[in-house]
């Protein structure tokens, strides 16, 4: 499923960003010193010509807005993501299991460059926890949350 953006429609958000944003209007020129670009650019921009992606994540940054309203008019939680085949959809899942919430909420608290370190942690603990003294008690199989790509990780804590 692909949405098609309508640059005029984008230039109309970015209109009403640069009108109505922090308290008070901010002319053409004012707007694009602020990124960097002329006041032709904004002036062709907000007339629907297609913008750059780094001036798009500029003012998306610079106030508050995602890229999604920016550039489709989407408000937070108006995703229509579209389902890949062979995947699970586990979303109802996770919105039913407290732990799950948990887990996934103190994941995101991590900075990314710490996941795989975390990952390779928590599949060893699992691993010494699933090894008793009677083999015979272990079960099959253990989670796995990913291939070789944590094995560096794994490395870390060994």
């Amino acid at each position: 499923m692909s949405e098609k953006t309508d640059y005029t429609d984008v230039g109309s958000r970015l209109r009403e960003i640069r009108e109505k944003s922090r308290a008070k209007k901010i002319s053409q020129n004012a707007f694009g010193e602020q990124f960097g670009v002329s006041q032709s650019y904004i002036k062709n921009v907000e007339s629907g010509s297609k913008p750059s992606l780094e001036f798009l994540i500029n003012v998306a940054t610079a106030y508050d807005v995602s890229l999604d309203w920016l550039l489709l008019g989407r408000e937070p939680g108006e995703h229509q993501y579209q389902q890949l085949p062979g995947r699970v959809n586990r979303s109802n899942e996770q919105e039913s299991d407290p732990d799950l919430k948990e887990w996934i909420s103190f994941f995101y608290s991590v900075p990314p460059d710490a996941r795989p370190l975390l990952i390779g942690t928590v599949r060893t603990l699992l691993q010494n926890s699933y090894a008793p003294s009677n083999p015979n008690n272990a079960p099959s199989t253990l989670p796995n949350t990913g291939g070789d790509e944590h094995a560096a990780a794994k490395s870390d804590i060994a």
